[in-house]
């Protein structure tokens, strides 16, 4: 009984009649797909909720264009989101490929929906150097 499906399978397998299915995968990256981009921070303020400290904030600015954007951290220095030019806020997750968007308007929103903070939350501008304290 098998034989004669034995031979059938060789014989097509010799004659090429099998096809082969390939797929490919193509990922974009949530920001576009751009080059390097050259930054410098210029400004810097310590995010304060209920009078505690609670992350960071700091400008960035291009090098050669005027673009910029702000970086979002906790007390740990670790970056947690982007509020872009247009006041738009993205916040990393873990495990995830890209951010999630979070609000859109004033930065100070932005921060607080990022850090995940309330309404109380300020910001208070310091020199850049103070961001590496731990005092």
């Amino acid at each position: 009984m098998w034989r004669p499906l034995l031979v059938i399978l060789a014989a097509l397998s010799a004659s090429g009649s099998f096809v082969s299915c390939e797929t490919t995968t193509r990922s974009v990256p949530v920001f576009g797909d751009f080059g390097i981009t050259h930054t410098t921070a210029t400004r810097a303020w310590f995010v304060v909720y209920e009078g505690e400290a609670i992350g960071e904030l700091v400008r960035f600015e291009e090098e050669q264009g005027g673009r910029f954007f702000y970086s979002v951290r906790n007390r740990l220095h670790q970056e947690f989101g982007l509020i872009d030019e247009a006041g738009r806020a993205y916040r990393f997750r873990a495990h995830q490929p890209e951010p999630t968007w979070v609000s859109t308007g004033a930065v100070v929103e932005g921060v607080r929906e990022i850090l995940g903070s309330g309404a109380s939350t300020t910001l208070r501008e310091v020199p850049l150097a103070d961001l590496t304290r731990t005092d």
